[in-house]
């Protein structure tokens, strides 16, 4: 199983659990605090991720520094701890705003470019997103060079890459199956 859909299915059991007791808002301001925290005091990430560190020592010193936290953040972060899960807690956090989005009723949208776009282009295409998601769209936009051109587009889970980078790994896919079969028909 792929990082990913590991971090996917905490943030959705999360903002699942949010969303049905009216604690979305709640959530998403103590996990953006946390990361806050982890940004600030390096040594305090090195410490919840040494291998060499009992679990239960990392569990102690969580619910110490967020004991203002609600209980059910302070025994979702333990939890982390004891699945070995928590170096995943960034990646958790952003899928929990996606998530937690979706519950509002809005699109997180995360538009990836080569190079820079101005101002009114990511205006002119939230508005052709709005449209044709009929919801509030949040645009995050990323300049990525390695895209060599065109763009990677997020809409919730689906994921649409006309990059050129994109392209050209599917070329070279293309080719190595065609190089692989030659190889098969001659033999």
């Amino acid at each position: 199983m792929y990082t990913n859909e590991v971090a996917l299915r905490y943030a959705m059991a999360l903002s699942s659990l949010a969303a049905q007791n009216g604690w979305l808002d709640v959530f998403e301001k103590e996990l953006n605090e946390i990361e806050e925290v982890l940004n600030n005091h390096q040594e305090l990430e090195a410490y919840l991720t040494h291998p060499e560190i009992k679990p239960v020592d990392k569990q102690d010193l969580v619910r110490k520094i967020f004991t203002h936290f609600s209980l059910e953040m302070q025994n979702f972060l333990v939890l982390l701890i004891e699945k070995k899960r928590w170096q995943q807690l960034k990646e958790i956090r952003q899928l929990y705003i996606r998530e937690a989005n979706l519950y509002r009723g809005r699109v997180a949208v995360s538009l990836e470019t080569a190079y820079p776009i101005e101002d009114k282009q990511v205006k002119e295409l939230a508005e052709k997103l709005e449209k044709m998601t009929n919801r509030p769209v949040d645009l995050s936009t990323k300049t990525v060079p390695e895209l060599i051109g065109g763009v990677k587009v997020r809409i919730g889970h689906q994921v649409i890459d006309g990059s050129v980078l994109s392209q050209l790994r599917e070329l070279r896919r293309e080719l190595l199956e065609q190089k692989g079969k030659s190889r098969g028909d001659s033999q």
